[in-house]
């Protein structure tokens, strides 16, 4: 009976880190040979399961379909491995919660503002305490107080998640959350919608209130600051389309706070989550939309389409990557169960091994203490124990009985002869 090709899951798991770049072109049968040839060493769990040939069997269709091309189709083909356990999630939910307040003091700090410090919190103090300042938003205070709750639920709820699956660990296993764009990429990406959203709102006061350029002689968009325009709209609220700013579906004031923290952001170098970036972008389209400038709204909307996918692709990367940390954890559990049971063997066989040892030393004395007479003071007659005589000392009795037997054999030799 032919063996059953390998489950399209392992492989794709075992494979993707080698058909990745220009390799996830390959089509041909004999390259795909050769590649997995070439890294052998990486596979050799799946190999020593299975036939060359027929993980190439597999590998290939998968190539075709581009499963390695994309994790969204990845993940549509095979929606278990990317699958996040309640606890990762509440874990998660708790990190971006947490690093959204760390970035809220970070930009005041750097900014110099006068926000409420807001301090980490111990998990223990009452939620009903939290000091959040009003450099956070509503629905992100919300968020914290619900992640922070959810996650100590999750820790004092016997038989958690994470108790159940590594209840022997003795390191925690570092987050991949939240997640966060390399820095030149966020610091380029927000200056550049800084400057967008600066040239926006020259174009729109060259139009709506000219006089306050000429007052100020701003003679071009690069002589005013983003964190200028803010108080400018909202002192010319009139000016401003009341249908626009209702269709944008948040209050003026966040949208205006919201670039004044993406200018300091930009301006003081603080590393923030792709999160808040997405939230910074969000709030620059509710802007261009408030100052219905139609043209930088496409080119935002493309930067946000562009900035969308890059992050969910880092968030299945990530997912894909605890999943298998999962597995693997899950396997070196299995076997430390192994190995603590063949210890518990070895010292069980130990245990058992002495007391038969004991058993053997108890019946020896048991036979020899009864020939000795304690309160005569006397030892067993003409029983000397090896251990008193020596070891290659002779046995009186033993010697005596020779001597007789090599005598009657000279006399019987003696008697032959005559």
């Amino acid at each position: 009976m032919a063996k059953p090709l390998p489950d399209e899951r392992l492989v794709y798991l075992a494979c993707r880190n080698i058909f990745k770049e220009q390799n996830t072109h390959m089509r041909t049968t004999k390259a795909i040979r050769n590649l997995i040839g070439k890294n052998e060493d990486h596979l050799k769990d799946l190999l020593r399961e299975h036939a060359l040939d027929d993980v190439c069997s597999v590998v290939k269709p998968l190539l075709e379909q581009r499963i390695f091309e994309s994790t969204l189709r990845a993940k549509i083909r095979f929606p278990e491995v990317f699958e996040v356990s309640p606890g990762q999630s509440a874990e998660r939910a708790a990190s971006e919660a947490e690093a959204a307040r760390s970035e809220a003091n970070k930009i005041s700090a750097a900014a110099g503002s006068s926000a409420e410090p807001m301090h980490f919190v111990d998990k223990k103090a009452s939620l009903s305490t939290l000091p959040l300042g009003h450099d956070l938003r509503l629905g992100e205070k919300h968020q914290i107080l619900f992640a922070l709750s959810l996650r100590l639920q999750l820790a004092h709820r016997p038989g958690s998640p994470s108790q159940m699956r590594h209840p022997s660990k003795r390191s925690e296993v570092p987050s991949l959350y939240p997640v966060y764009l390399p820095y030149q990429a966020q610091y380029q990406l927000l200056v550049g919608v800084q400057s967008l959203l600066e040239y926006s709102c020259y174009k729109f006061a060259e139009v709506n209130f000219q006089n306050i350029l000429t007052e100020r002689e701003w003679l071009c968009p690069e002589s005013v600051e983003l964190t200028t325009w803010p108080k400018i709209l909202r002192d010319n609220q009139s000016m401003l389309s009341e249908a626009a700013i209702a269709r944008i579906g948040k209050p003026l004031v966040e949208v205006l706070n919201s670039m004044t923290l993406l200018r300091n952001t930009a301006v003081h170098r603080v590393v923030v989550s792709a999160k808040r970036i997405e939230g910074f972008l969000n709030d620059a389209d509710a802007l261009l939309k408030i100052l219905q400038d139609d043209v930088r709204m496409e080119i935002l909307a493309q930067l946000r389409r562009e900035l969308s996918y890059t992050v969910d692709e880092l968030h299945r990367q990530k997912d894909l990557l605890e999943s298998r940390l999962a597995s693997r954890l899950d396997d070196i559990a299995a076997q430390r169960e192994k190995l603590d049971k063949l210890e518990r063997a070895a010292v069980q066989s130990m245990l058992e091994e002495d007391k038969e040892n004991l058993g053997f030393v108890e019946a020896h004395l048991m036979d020899t203490l009864p020939l000795y007479n304690f309160k005569k003071g006397k030892g067993p007659a003409n029983h000397a124990s090896s251990s008193q005589r020596g070891i290659n000392e002779p046995d009186p009795e033993t010697e005596q009985e020779t001597a007789i037997i090599v005598g009657d054999t000279v006399e019987s030799d003696e008697s032959g002869l005559q």
